[in-house]
């Protein structure tokens, strides 16, 4: 304890120096600002890493006994990895028939790894007195990824 004004006994305060208090206050706004920016400008979204799935090269034919397999080439040009799930989709149209969407089974060995490509083989069975698939008939269709995704694919039979 000291003597302060008027002779009286005060205490002596301890804190942080001006100087380390500036440099302080000065790093915290440093920081916010690289954060903000980063939110704002999109730098931190290059680090990020996700599957990019393209299918080509599709091909469906039709057996005759109700059931229509597809095969694609499904080629990862993301960055991250991800696997087939069973689900699929077709949807045909036949110019006498009209059209026709059915759910199919999707076979691949998964994982599909980023920079890789691999054959998936669909299987789809047709919906009950439809007649078949004709050549000619258009296809569209897309095949689920883990990931969320889902190429899509299309051809003629």
């Amino acid at each position: 304890m000291t003597k302060g004004f008027h002779g009286r006994l005060t205490r002596r305060r301890k804190g942080v120096s001006e100087v380390l208090g500036t440099i302080v206050l000065i790093a915290i706004t440093l920081i916010a600002a690289v954060a903000v920016s980063g939110f704002v400008f999109g730098l931190f979204g290059r680090y990020t890493v996700s599957a990019t799935v393209v299918a080509s090269g599709a091909s469906c034919r039709d057996n005759g006994a109700g059931v229509i397999t597809c095969t694609m080439l499904l080629v990862n040009t993301g960055s991250a990895n991800t696997n087939v799930v069973p689900g699929a989709v077709l949807n045909y149209v036949d110019s006498s028939l009209g059209a026709q969407t059915i759910s199919g089974v999707a076979s691949f060995a998964n994982p599909l790894n980023s920079g890789h490509s691999g054959m998936v083989t669909v299987t789809f069975t047709e919906n009950p007195g439809y007649g078949g698939a004709k050549v000619g008939s258009t296809f569209t269709g897309s095949v689920s990824l883990s990931n969320g995704g889902e190429p899509l694919f299309a051809g003629s039979f």
